[in-house]
């Protein structure tokens, strides 16, 4: 009989994917093996996720297109991981794969494919996440809850347990939004994923009900979030300067709905090495030099200060860049004591927030 292969060139309609050719080689129906070679031109990592469906052969009676279980695996010219039975990463570029289908007997005609695109979350509104990927998709919490989605929408109201991953019909592993807060804003320009560098924690962002505006989060590994950009709301601001949003503690500016000020142990403990080393923080959250906002006027000196709003006497402490053991507040804070400091009786900051989910 005629045995017939397939291959597929993958290209998505998005630069998260791809390019990916998976070029037929051979099949050895005693061992149930089939060998191709897989390359892609362009990728947003260094690895393609490969999966196979196979079609077995009766006579002249075929049957339907059925996902593949492979194992085991092995690579020529690079090496793979993550294989869950479905599919499996492949590196090197080009490679060529061997894959094992345990699933079938006899003939089969059979497909392969290749994409470095994994299902997420495409964007949330209302309530509501937008998936990406081939569905059904199941989702995992970190427990080992299990939630089935047949569609590419799903509520965050129906969700019984926290989701930490996500496969499709791919059988490709993805992640969930760990953040999941109400007030979540998610799309193209603002996704909700892993970092690819530094900690490689996790990165979001928020909407603040009050004005709208769009703060980037960061997750720390006591899986407390942190914003990652200064408050800028009008409501409470004392003044602007270089840009930046200066509030009076007194004036008791608040932070978004469900949001806090951090403890000054807090920040102590976020950035051990003081507020200073935060400047290379691998989490992504760094309170980063800028110009203060002293007595009603901004001060010369913009390059020497970092500034924290933090709970505490004036809820306003700064320290010198220059003398990282000095800590200067709206009072003055001396072994931990609250006293007022002549020279700095109306001192204001700029602000960040934490949560705890």
């Amino acid at each position: 009989m005629k045995k017939t292969l397939f291959f597929f060139a993958l290209l998505a309609g998005a630069t998260a994917f791809a390019q990916a050719t998976v070029t037929p080689i051979s099949v050895n129906y005693d061992n149930q093996q089939v060998t191709f070679g897989i390359a892609w031109t362009t990728s947003a990592s260094n690895r393609v996720w490969v999966w196979v469906d196979f079609c077995s052969v009766t006579g002249t009676t075929l049957s339907t297109f059925t996902p593949a279980t492979i194992s085991p695996v092995s690579v020529t010219g690079g090496s793979y991981d993550g294989q869950n039975g479905r599919g499996f990463y492949v590196y090197g570029n080009p490679t060529t794969v061997t894959a094992t289908l345990s699933n079938t007997t006899g003939k089969f005609n059979w497909c392969a494919y290749g994409s470095d695109y994994p299902p997420n979350i495409g964007d949330y509104n209302n309530g509501i996440y937008t998936l990406r990927g081939t569905p059904p998709f199941t989702l995992k919490g970190a427990s080992g809850e299990t939630s089935i989605v047949s569609g590419t929408t799903l509520t965050q109201s129906s969700l019984t347990f926290t989701p930490i991953t996500m496969t499709d019909a791919t059988g490709c592993p993805g992640y969930f939004c760990k953040y999941v807060g109400m007030d979540l804003h998610m799309n193209a320009s603002y996704p909700c994923q892993q970092r690819a560098s530094g900690a490689k924690n996790w990165e979001a962002y928020i909407k603040d009900s009050r004005d709208d505006l769009i703060y980037r989060i960061v997750q720390f590994s006591d899986n407390s979030w942190w914003m990652a950009e200064d408050l800028n709301i009008y409501q409470n601001v004392i003044g602007i300067c270089s840009g930046k949003h200066f509030y009076r503690s007194n004036n008791n500016t608040v932070c978004p709905p469900g949001w806090l000020l951090p403890t000054f142990n807090e920040v102590v403990t976020r950035w051990p090495g003081g507020i200073n080393g935060a400047m290379s923080d691998i989490y992504g959250g760094a309170w980063e030099i800028g110009s203060c906002y002293d007595n009603g006027c901004c001060n010369v000196n913009v390059a020497n200060r970092i500034d924290i709003a933090i709970l505490g006497c004036l809820n306003i402490m700064f320290s010198d860049v220059n003398n990282p053991t000095v800590w200067y507040w709206g009072y003055y804070n001396y072994n931990y004591a609250c006293a007022p400091h002549p020279a700095h009786t109306d001192i204001a900051g700029r602000v960040r927030c934490t949560r705890q989910l």
